[in-house]
């Protein structure tokens, strides 16, 4: 017997294909499409306009220029393992409150690029750690705390209204569909969530990289869809818990 052919599918594309295809909206709804982690496959976040069933890419960050980076980096900084206790710099962040020096710094290290909705930085965020430890010094953990989640709501919410102005203004207010481990930071999606530009707000459950296998899935289905002159909107149910 030969073995079926595999397909491949890159990180974001599944990431993309578990918040729009997994989400509530309808067939005919405009929806813009929100990724962002700390990287996969070279890219750390991407913007993508659902139509009908379809995801069209309309922006991308290379994980050089990676906001769930700086995050993690710092939860290492702390004394907590990276890519799994960033849960705990979010929850420790309301005891404190924002070093205006800090906040302003890690602005300086990474920003939006308004025109192109995506994300810039003076160096390879990978490669930041060094910068960050000479932020921090002599600074208590609460404030480092606060200091970065006070950022991360800051530019996440940035970036979403650069990712806003790229859909017809008769879309607007927009919904969003959003998945990747960034979007598990529950204070920053509220934050969003708040915004005037936003009129609904969907999130993968769960967003992180345990889903990808789910939207690799969802992403081939869809486009056999598509092939067939069938909307995956129509086929594929929406997944509220997993």
């Amino acid at each position: 017997d030969q073995c079926p052919p595999i397909t491949v599918v890159d990180h974001h594309t599944a990431h993309a294909a578990t918040a729009y295809y997994g989400s509530h909206y309808g067939k005919e709804d405009p929806v813009l499409v929100l990724t962002a982690d700390g990287s996969g496959d070279g890219i750390s976040s991407t913007v993508s306009r659902g139509y009908a069933g379809e995801m069209n890419r309309l922006s991308k960050t290379t994980r050089g220029g990676s906001v769930g980076e700086i995050y993690s980096l710092t939860t290492h900084y702390l004394g907590f393992r990276a890519w799994e206790h960033e849960y705990k710099l979010m929850g420790m962040a309301p005891y404190s409150y924002p070093d205006p020096y800090i906040v302003d710094q890690l602005h300086q290290m990474v920003e939006v690029d308004y025109w192109k909705a995506r994300f810039v930085s003076r160096m390879n965020t990978d490669y930041a750690y060094g910068m960050l430890a000479k932020l921090y010094k002599r600074k208590r953990f609460d404030r480092i705390c606060a200091s970065l989640q006070s950022w991360f709501e800051e530019i996440m919410a940035n970036w979403i209204l650069a990712a806003s102005d790229m859909m017809p203004i008769t879309e607007t207010p927009i919904k969003l569909a959003c998945a990747g481990g960034t979007f598990m930071n529950v204070k920053g999606n509220q934050v969003i969530s708040q915004l005037e530009e936003v009129d609904d707000m969907f999130i993968f459950p769960s967003a992180g990289d345990e889903s990808t296998s789910i939207g690799a899935a969802m992403h081939v289905y869809a486009k056999d869809c598509l092939e067939h002159g069938e909307n995956p909107k129509e086929k594929i149910e929406p997944i509220n818990n997993l």
